[in-house]
């Protein structure tokens, strides 16, 4: 019994010791990855602190939507002015070409990210500066021609409507008709004003350029406020879930380890309880041998008495004797020539096994 319980006690020590060192290359693996996504998660929150300035919502949908005004003023401006001046026919067609004349902002904005934009946020500011001030300085332009315009034109209205009026009044023909000549030189100063001229250029020019300027800052900051609130936001999420799920991991392993380790050095202590397995082992050995000893001895004992009992019958049965116990009145037998009989008194039967076991022994 001691035996094994020495030998179930050291099984079960083998086998903690095993799972012992897999839950140790198992914990030492999921340290390595647990560093490594601590590194991936910090490295995911500078980036989003680095890029919370780019991806402001604010300024992707101002930029955005005062880019498609730009190209939608650019397209309304070419459908009444330039299709009409170049007399195209039909209804269609003044619309593609006032939507083609505005998609050169389309055009100019790829310029504009490459040679502009990128160098920005790479923190080369020239081209950006230099692009904002030009556009800065043809707004102003814009603003002060459009201004100065629009003032001409309210003094030539203010000049014809009063002319109108006394052109409803007066009833002289030399009159009325050097009020329209007055009327017809004022439409025809305001048409050929070089204020409306340059109006109309710089307003088509600096509409294309400023919806590319928008345009391209609007989708640059569209694409980081992607980049930074949506992709950079799902992967820390999902290094922050497997993270913990890692940490629930090593924590169920650490408390298996220990659990192993009381049952190590239970394991351990009784054994330190029971002698060694060798000595056992040799105990046993010694027993066995002593048992096969003893059993061979009782073999040859078996043995003997069986021969004993032949030949003692055998002699009685060549002297004609009768065997003692069936002599009269229990006296002892006399041999033939009136000797006492002196030979052995007769064994009891010999047992079915012990029989088998002489009769094995070899004669």
């Amino acid at each position: 019994q001691r035996l094994d319980d020495v030998r179930r006690l050291l099984h079960e020590r083998t086998e903690a010791a095993a799972r012992t060192r897999h839950l140790t290359r198992e914990a030492s693996r999921l340290q390595q990855q647990h560093k490594n996504l601590e590194t991936g998660i910090e490295a995911t929150e500078q980036e989003q602190l680095a890029k919370k300035k780019r991806g402001s919502v604010l300024y992707a949908s101002l930029y955005t939507i005062a880019g498609v005004f730009f190209i939608a003023g650019d397209v309304i401006m070419s459908r009444e002015i330039v299709a009409n001046a170049l007399k195209l026919p039909g209804t269609v067609e003044p619309w593609v070409f006032a939507i083609g004349l505005a998609m050169l902002a389309i055009l100019v904005k790829p310029a504009y990210d490459r040679l502009v934009e990128e160098r920005y946020w790479n923190g080369r500011t020239g081209w950006f500066t230099a692009t904002i001030s030009v556009c800065a300085t043809g707004a102003l332009a814009t603003l002060w021609i459009l201004g100065a315009f629009r003032s001409t034109a309210f003094v030539s209205n203010t000049k014809m409507q009063r002319l109108t009026t006394e052109l409803l009044q007066t009833q002289d023909p030399a009159r009325i008709a050097e009020i329209e000549a007055q009327v017809g030189m004022l439409q025809q100063s305001l048409i050929e004003s070089p204020l409306g001229y340059w109006a109309f250029v710089l307003s088509g020019v600096l509409f294309a350029l400023a919806g590319a300027v928008c345009l391209g800052i609007g989708f640059r900051h569209i694409r980081d406020a992607y980049h930074v609130r949506w992709s950079l936001h799902r992967t820390h999420r999902e290094l922050t879930q497997e993270r913990q799920g890692m940490a629930g991991r090593l924590a169920e392993i650490r408390e298996e380890l220990g659990d192993l380790d009381v049952a190590q050095e239970t394991a351990s202590h009784s054994l330190d309880a029971l002698p060694p397995l060798d000595e056992l082992l040799k105990r046993r050995s010694e027993l066995r041998d002593r048992e096969q000893t003893l059993l061979d001895k009782i073999a040859r004992a078996s043995c003997d008495r069986l021969d004993a009992i032949y030949r003692r019958s055998h002699a009685q049965g060549r002297a004609g004797l009768q065997p003692a116990d069936n002599a009269p009145d229990g006296s002892a037998g006399f041999g033939g020539d009136g000797s006492p009989d002196v030979s052995v008194p007769r064994a009891p039967s010999p047992s079915p096994d012990e029989h088998a076991a002489g009769s094995s022994r070899p004669s």
